[in-house]
């Protein structure tokens, strides 16, 4: 597999309250560098997606067996921090031994 390996932090929001009532979002880890294949769709892709109204820019790939652990916790509301910018998770598979997040760039 062509990709670039990373180590990623795989985060998903909390919602709590301030002293006002209204609902903050934060941040909470759930797994934390944790090695993984990153790897920018290609055009196909991308033209295949936009007949399908498909969104995400990048997959994930991890080994089954090192996030089996965190996998429950792991929701598409979540997001993963390559480096120092973040993705948004738009879906999960299973294809076989690996997991494939994939994810959306984050403009912030």
């Amino acid at each position: 597999m062509v990709g670039i390996k990373e180590l990623v932090t795989i985060e998903m929001p909390v919602v709590s309250q301030d002293t006002y009532g209204s609902g903050v979002r934060s941040w909470t880890t759930i797994v934390e560098d944790i090695k993984a294949t990153v790897m920018p769709i290609g055009t196909y892709e991308a033209a295949a997606m936009d007949r399908t109204k498909m969104e995400w820019t990048h997959r994930a790939w991890f080994d089954y067996y090192a996030i089996r652990a965190y996998l429950s916790q792991v929701k598409p509301s979540g997001r993963v921090k390559i480096g120092d910018e973040y993705y948004s998770i738009t879906g999960i598979e299973r294809h076989g031994r690996r997991i494939v997040v994939l994810t959306l760039r984050l403009s912030v």
